[in-house]
């Protein structure tokens, strides 16, 4: 299981790059985690592809850690400028 310092790590390395990714990348990384394709990233969707793309489950707790440091509107999903915003402020 990743440590809270790799998970920072990893944050800081894709923001040390997003700006080097064009928003075709951008989009297919948003897919990677929005997996119904409706355009917003939902707790289970975090959950699930955390766990395929990390290969460790994370708890429950830690998910919803994230899900609220990235929920800017606070509707408890994530969507694609929410997103982007992440990527770029970390």
């Amino acid at each position: 299981m990743p440590t809270e310092m790799e998970l920072i790590e990893i944050i800081q390395m894709l923001a040390e790059t997003a700006h080097m990714v064009g928003l075709r990348e951008l989009h297919c990384a948003f897919k990677q985690f929005d997996s119904d394709g409706d355009g917003r990233i939902t707790f289970e969707e975090l959950k699930e592809s955390t766990k395929t793309l990390l290969g460790e489950k994370l708890k429950k707790g830690e998910l919803e850690e994230i899900l609220t440091d990235i929920d800017l509107n606070g509707d408890g999903n994530v969507d694609f400028d929410e997103f982007v915003m992440m990527l770029s402020l970390r």
